[in-house]
């Protein structure tokens, strides 16, 4: 248990996800476009673009490398 305003560990922060954040940000950190993930998901893109928004605020941060890198996933050379 962390005291408010305390910043938690990567790892931590992983296990705030819900299932659905979490198999959408293994995607994106894999380098799947949002219309890809989507389309493997059966959502719509606003909600893969919904997801996302929470899952870099959860994590705090900012793009899909820092994604990867807490994720610890190498994005596909092909995406």
């Amino acid at each position: 248990m962390t005291a408010p305003g305390e910043i938690l560990p990567p790892d931590e922060r992983v296990g705030l996800l819900s299932p659905s954040e979490h198999r959408i940000a293994e995607a994106a950190a894999r380098g799947e476009r949002n219309r890809e993930i989507a389309r493997a998901q059966f959502v719509t893109i606003k909600t893969v673009e919904f997801h996302l928004g929470n899952i870099y605020r959860k994590l705090g941060i900012r793009s899909r490398a820092e994604l990867a890198a807490i994720l610890d996933v190498v994005p596909d050379a092909a995406s």
